[in-house]
């Protein structure tokens, strides 16, 4: 299983992955472009295409959204939190388990780099996600 296809708004602009300079105002972005949070996510997701996908047993009225994969470097999960609070997410003993988390903290530094989801750092126990974010978790093999 898994998708075969997403929808966007647009590729660019204020509904798309990349924002471009427009006439239409854009919070943040004006007159610069950057990348949009969802960039990260799609291209991340993107790189799982043909990876076996985990079960991963979340109730369906849990605050936290996630999808797991099989990939040739380990387990990767990519979780989000879907609400307007701080979510605890209770992260699987493993060794060698890294993560990266992009919130409204990182949102500055994520816009103008591309590769802002591949820069893990360890990860263990508990992780909180704030408000929107999202967290790609890499337990190597």
């Amino acid at each position: 299983g898994g998708a075969a296809g997403v929808a966007l708004g647009s590729g660019t602009g204020p509904f798309g992955a990349v924002s471009m300079p427009s006439d239409d105002p854009q919070p943040w972005y004006e007159g610069g472009g950057g990348l949009h949070p969802v960039y990260h996510v799609l291209r991340g997701l993107a790189r799982l295409k043909g990876a076996p996908i985990l079960r991963l047993g979340l109730p369906a009225s849990s605050p936290v959204m996630a999808l797991a994969a099989r990939t040739e470097g380990g387990v990767e999960i990519w979780t989000a939190n879907a609400t307007p609070d701080p979510v605890e997410v209770a992260l699987p003993e493993a060794a060698a388990a890294r993560m990266a988390v992009l919130d409204a903290a990182a949102f500055a530094e994520a816009a103008g780099d591309s590769d802002w989801m591949d820069r893990l750092s360890p990860a263990d126990g508990t992780v909180t996600l704030d408000a929107y974010a999202v967290a790609r978790i890499l337990w190597e093999t």
